[in-house]
């Protein structure tokens, strides 16, 4: 679909492989990478978007997404603080700080 120059996946996403290219809300052209960290009861993914503008493809900052619900056992928000932790450092590496 893009005409633009392709470029390589995010850093940290090299195993991971990203959505189709579609026509989203305002009629921007976009694919996402998502990668999931953990397996808890909640949903904890770090996300970062690519749009093509004017013929380019621009990456933009990484997203840290987190879906909660419902309540949680202790040993669940144990669970859930460790995959945030291992979040924040995908997400440092995703942008290239040392974590």
């Amino acid at each position: 679909m893009p005409s633009a120059l392709e470029i390589g996946p995010p850093r940290g996403f090299e195993n991971i492989t990203p959505s189709d290219w579609a026509i989203v809300r305002n009629g921007r052209i976009t694919r996402w990478w998502g990668k999931e960290i953990g397996d808890t009861a909640a949903q904890i993914t770090v996300r970062v978007i690519d749009e093509i503008v004017e013929g380019r493809i621009i990456r933009h900052a990484p997203d840290l997404c987190i879906n909660v619900r419902g309540a949680f056992s202790a040993s669940e928000t144990h669970e859930i603080i460790d995959a945030l932790q291992a979040a924040v450092r995908a997400l440092a590496e995703t942008e290239g700080v040392d974590a």
